[in-house]
């Protein structure tokens, strides 16, 4: 019984940080802070690789 209270919260919490989540996403959207989704890969991309430069191996 233990075990399925706290199978049931884990799920609870997953789905409240899901829905966090979706309504961030539509708050972003209709402060129309987002990108097109091939801009934001390109912008990632080069993030990436400017900081590939400060790795040290």
């Amino acid at each position: 019984m233990f075990h399925d209270t706290v199978k049931s919260i884990s799920k609870l919490q997953d789905s409240l940080a899901i829905l966090k989540l979706i309504a961030q996403g539509r708050k972003n959207i209709e402060e129309n802070k987002v990108r097109p989704f091939r801009e934001s890969f390109s912008f990632i991309r080069k993030k990436i690789s400017e900081n590939k430069s400060f790795v040290k191996k």
